[in-house]
């Protein structure tokens, strides 16, 4: 048997009856209506929603336009019917009949319980055919208002999550461990890599480099390994960063490594000039076992060398610091130029400023510099005195031969007996002071004089005067102190009678 909804019944089941919709009206067939989502008749449909027949809106509330039934539908009972539009008759109103297909009953859906109270409807019997199609649909007649309500809702069934194999999480896992072993290799490659780099050799000899650029010569000392002594007195951040024309930059050329030992060659520049020196490191033991750890041997330095010409008490400041006083100051520098003045300043003396340039490391770069005390206006002074004291002296000898003097007599007869000797330098000779040379400032005669010997003779047959031709006097020697004593003059002859 088959109701009229198109659902099979079962033989000896009763088809429950229709199930009226709200209004009094039924709903038709196939369509469900479910309990819970009928609307009540005593509320307002939700705004937008057309109310169900037989719903009225509150009172003294329009129903809104957006209620106003569709065109060619009935409107929703207690509202106005527009114009032109076509409304059923209501069931309540006395004396108007119901459509037939109104009154025929339909039967609920398919295992929907009829409404309490009613029965279940009559099945049809087999030879009563179902309410005709055409009969609802000829000449297309306005279908009855027939309430709106909301389909139940229904939701998806719930995706399930296909199951994988079972041997995808071992799969997985293999994978995952492999690549982090990957990555692992890759980081300790890269992480070894670095290490080495910077346990090379030449890593060693830039940061050496680095250090001197930076005029950091505690750092440089650290790195070469040179401790130094306390006459080292260039050896120091301060006198290093007085220091002008350092290195300025550098660039590693080759490394040579055999066995424990390694050569960097490296290219410097120093101020104007351009170079290459050689590194030498020692293998230090290692680190992790693996990598060599290299230190640079200590390197030999250069040196500023000083040449003080001047007296004793002359002494000269190497880049801020006094150096000893001495002939020939030597002192280790790192490369650079460093300036050289005079200690002190002197009424007698000055001394001229001077630069040391080291050039590269090692003695071979070194070259000596000249500081000269050269005589003021009252050290000249006190020079010439010092020579014309001497002349004077040699004058007032009543010798033939003055002792260290320049001019003396020889051939005196024997017969003879010489009295009132006497030395008349005139003219007195020219000379000039030079700069100091040997141990003094020089005494050079530009002018010779010449020197005259009178004496009276006598014998025993009588008595007379004794005189020589004029005799070139020359001075010649040293200024070899001056103070505020006077200055000492050395000469350079040696009376043959006195030697």
């Amino acid at each position: 048997m088959s109701d009229p909804s198109g659902n099979d019944v079962a033989p000896g089941q009763p088809v429950p009856d229709a199930l009226p919709a709200p209004g009094g009206l039924p709903v038709p067939v196939g369509q469900p209506v479910p309990a819970a989502q009928q609307a009540h008749p005593a509320l307002p449909a939700p705004a937008g929603q057309p109310a169900p027949d037989g719903q009225r809106a509150p009172d003294g509330q329009p129903v809104p336009a957006a209620q106003q039934a569709h065109p060619g539908l009935p409107a929703p009972a207690g509202q106005a019917v527009p114009p032109g539009q076509w409304a059923p008759p209501r069931p309540t109103q006395p004396n108007m009949p119901q459509p037939e297909y109104l009154r025929q009953a339909y039967p609920a859906s398919h295992g929907q319980q009829p409404a309490l109270g009613q029965s279940a409807p009559q099945q049809p019997a087999l030879n009563q055919s179902a309410l005709n199609e055409s009969d609802l649909h000829q000449s297309d007649p306005p279908q009855p208002a027939v309430p709106q309500h909301a389909a139940p809702r229904r939701f998806p069934p719930e995706r399930q999550r296909p199951q994988g194999s079972k041997r995808a999480g071992p799969i997985i896992a293999v994978v995952s461990g492999v690549a982090l072993v990957v990555l692992l290799i890759i980081a300790g490659v890269v992480a070894a890599a670095a290490l080495s780099a910077s346990l090379a050799p030449e890593r060693a000899v830039a940061a050496y480099l680095h250090a001197l650029e930076n005029g950091d010569a505690t750092k440089a000392l650290s790195i070469s390994g040179v401790h130094p002594a306390s006459a080292d007195l260039l050896l120091t951040d301060a006198a290093y960063r007085a220091a002008t024309d350092r290195i300025s930059r550098f660039a590693i050329g080759t490394t040579a490594i055999n066995g424990d030992t390694a050569a960097v060659t490296v290219q410097l520049a120093q101020g104007a000039r351009r170079y290459t020196q050689t590194f030498t490191l020692d293998k230090a033991g290692a680190n992790l076992l693996f990598f060599p750890i290299w230190r640079l041997e200590p390197v030999r330095l250069g040196a500023v060398l000083v040449r003080v010409n001047g007296p004793s008490d002359a002494a000269v400041i190497v880049a801020g610091i006094t150096a000893p006083r001495q002939a020939a100051v030597e002192l280790a520098a790192f490369p650079g130029t460093y300036r050289v003045t005079a200690a002190s300043t002197s009424q007698w003396y000055t001394l001229n400023d001077a630069s040391a340039a080291v050039i590269g490391f090692g003695t071979a770069g070194s070259k000596p510099v000249t500081v000269d005390a050269t005589l003021t206006e009252h050290g000249v002074g006190a020079a010439t005195d010092a020579v014309d004291n001497y002349l004077d002296g040699c004058a007032a000898s009543t010798a033939f031969l003055p002792p260290n003097c320049p001019f003396g007599a020889t051939g005196q007869d024997p017969a003879y007996t010489y009295t009132n000797v006497k030395w008349t330098i005139d003219p007195r000779p020219v000379f000039k002071i030079g700069a100091w040379r040997d141990g003094g400032w020089s005494v050079t005669t530009t002018t010779p004089g010449a020197a005259t010997f009178t004496s009276d003779i006598s014998n025993a047959k009588g008595h007379g005067t004794s005189r020589t031709d004029p005799i070139p006097v020359r001075v010649s020697g040293s200024i070899t102190k001056i103070d505020d004593s006077g200055a000492t003059f050395m000469t350079g002859v040696v009376n043959p009678a006195t030697a």
